[in-house]
């Protein structure tokens, strides 16, 4: 029982010990008062047997939970990744060119000036020309008419590609060149025939024994002489030797009598040149 007058409780007292009001006043307490009286007397919630009881079992239902949404098998894992690989949008990459390389071209050698009859000669003497001015172009074999008995010089002066910048055109080895409109040149000390052949195919120099003797100057693998592989041999010329280039060997020497074994000629058209001398290729079988 609570005093009515002061609200101090007062057990089964008839009178209030603390203020001494009597007991037959009858008091009850405010809401806010019991509110008060219940936080003052309320355990923490945090302290509380049962809190903990449901802490305990959401951390065993997440747990559970989560156990059962993951695959039991290695199989199953595989699927569920791939599932989910199947199911991700993937984002637009740009694909960065590989780079390849360009297929080398065939190359295909048509006869320069067609309309001028093949074995058709221009002789000129000292002096200095243009081709396409002086002499149609074409491909020419050149050779001594007259004048020193130790044979005449031509000599390219100007984006001549297939003269050579000094050659010496003995009055018994002809010099095989190619002359483009504009090419300039100089002969000196002789006159000189140059005779028009062709470029394409042929058996010029193809001996009975199968072999091909090619001389100075400028000529064309797998036209001139077959693609395959040969035996080449020095066999006349200057007395120091002759120079031969071809695509697969960019320079080779090789004194009188001296033999080069397995010289690969394997591109069409490609250009092989020789100087100070002539010769022989051997076909290896």
């Amino acid at each position: 029982m609570f005093c009515p007058n002061c609200g101090n409780e007062m057990g089964s007292a008839k009178f209030c010990p603390n203020c001494g009001a009597a007991a037959s006043q009858t008091w009850t307490p405010t809401q806010q008062e019991k509110d008060i009286v219940i936080t003052i007397n309320k355990k923490p919630i945090y302290k509380r047997g049962w809190f903990w009881v449901v802490v305990v079992f959401l951390i065993v239902a997440i747990i559970g939970g989560t156990s059962k949404s993951s695959p039991k098998t290695p199989e199953e894992a595989a699927n569920n990744l791939n599932n989910q690989i199947a199911i991700t949008p993937k984002p637009s990459v740009q694909a960065t060119p590989v780079a390849t390389e360009a297929p080398e071209q065939e190359i295909v050698l048509e006869e320069i000036n067609p309309d001028i009859p093949l074995g058709t000669t221009y002789e000129l003497g000292q002096g200095a020309y243009e081709c396409g001015v002086d002499i149609p172009a074409g491909r020419y074999v050149v050779e001594w008419v007259e004048g020193n008995q130790f044979g005449g010089h031509l000599s390219a002066t100007n984006r001549a590609q297939y003269i050579d910048s000094f050659v010496s055109i003995d009055p018994q080895m002809p010099y095989t060149c190619i002359l483009s409109a504009g090419d300039t040149f100089e002969i000196s000390l002789a006159t000189l025939r140059f005779t028009k052949i062709t470029s394409l195919p042929n058996s010029n120099y193809l001996q009975a024994d199968g072999t091909y003797i090619l001389g100075p100057g400028y000529f064309f693998e797998g036209i001139d002489i077959p693609e395959g592989k040969y035996n080449v041999t020095a066999i006349g010329g200057n007395q120091f030797g002759i120079h031969i280039s071809t695509k697969n060997k960019s320079y080779l020497s090789l004194e009188q009598n001296e033999t080069y074994h397995n010289l690969s000629l394997n591109h069409t058209g490609a250009i092989i040149d020789i100087s100070l001398g002539v010769a022989l290729f051997e076909p290896i079988e």
